[in-house]
């Protein structure tokens, strides 16, 4: 994929480092589907809805725990593994339907449970310990490392940090990760689960959710574009026909205004060239632009 990663930067681009929570859920996935091709299990016999899931943040929909059921099937483990704790639903009526039903929620809900499932089945195809797979001294966690640095060789400082669901996560300047990003399409693996990213918008994040909204928008109008959203206003994104990258932070951290700035973006950019306004994540889906978000009780609070 041609790489542009200065194209568009601001010079904090060049310096600010962040750190790339979920957005890396595609790259630790990696180890999923070469843990699968050296067992010599054909990759078309693996439904794609499994690996969009290992590299989701879901919402806790019926299907997506479905498929995270799936991937612990295949590792013969159960929900009781997963070290990612519990979380009700992101999805406010599987939510509310929890409490209705006064059930709590359990680690299948949360929304990193896929990405963990898809780990403790690559544990399992190499014959590794499924215990403290999520620390960073475990084979796995030292696999997604090797793998990262290979995309990404020129990178020397490598800071470290633990995510909300345990797992290890790095910083990167916005470049590196526009770097790290392009390189991953170079790779047969990476294409495949940007792939089956494409045709399961519906399982990388949920209903009403940006990923998914602009995922399926793109689909139906016959343009892949992947989108990976992280915590902090942080998304990656590739157009693979275009064979183009690109990635945005707001500095805020506010993924409400984070949204509008990616589509009025990608518009600038014609990623978008013949798609309908994808709602409601455009500005002109507004009255007023700029100045009619709603705040929780739907009310209009004008700036």
């Amino acid at each position: 994929m041609e790489n542009q990663a200065l194209r568009w930067a601001t010079p904090n681009a060049l310096t600010l480092e962040t750190l790339a929570r979920s957005c890396l859920k595609p790259f630790q996935a990696v180890v999923l589907v070469e843990a699968l091709q050296n067992a010599g299990i054909a990759l078309e016999t693996i439904p794609t809805q499994e690996i969009a899931i290992a590299c989701s943040s879901h919402s806790g929909q019926v299907e997506q725990v479905k498929w995270v059921q799936w991937l612990l099937a295949q590792a013969n483990q159960s929900a009781s593994e997963l070290a990612c704790g519990s979380h009700l639903p992101i999805d406010a009526t599987t939510a509310h339907q929890l409490i209705k039903a006064e059930s709590s929620p359990c680690t299948l809900h949360h929304n990193c449970s896929g990405n963990h499932a898809g780990l403790l089945w690559a544990c399992q195809l190499q014959g590794l310990p499924s215990a403290g797979y999520q620390n960073p001294s475990h084979p796995i966690q030292q696999q997604i490392f090797a793998q990262l640095q290979a995309l990404l060789p020129q990178k020397t400082n490598w800071t470290m940090a633990l995510d909300g669901c345990t797992l290890p996560t790095y910083a990167f300047t916005l470049v590196e990760l526009a770097q790290l990003a392009s390189a991953f399409t170079t790779t047969p693996s990476g294409t495949f689960l940007l792939h089956a990213m494409t045709k399961n918008p519906q399982l990388v994040a949920g209903t009403g959710r940006f990923d998914t909204v602009l995922m399926q928008a793109c689909q139906q109008a016959g343009v892949e574009i992947v989108s990976k959203g992280g915590a902090e206003g942080l998304v990656l994104l590739w157009h693979l026909q275009r064979k183009e990258v690109a990635v945005l932070k707001t500095i805020s951290g506010d993924g409400v205004l984070r949204d509008f700035a990616i589509v009025r973006l990608l518009r600038l950019w014609g990623w978008l060239d013949g798609l309908d306004l994808i709602e409601p994540f455009e500005l002109e889906t507004l009255p007023t632009p700029y100045a009619t978000i709603p705040n929780t009780f739907e009310l209009v609070i004008n700036a």
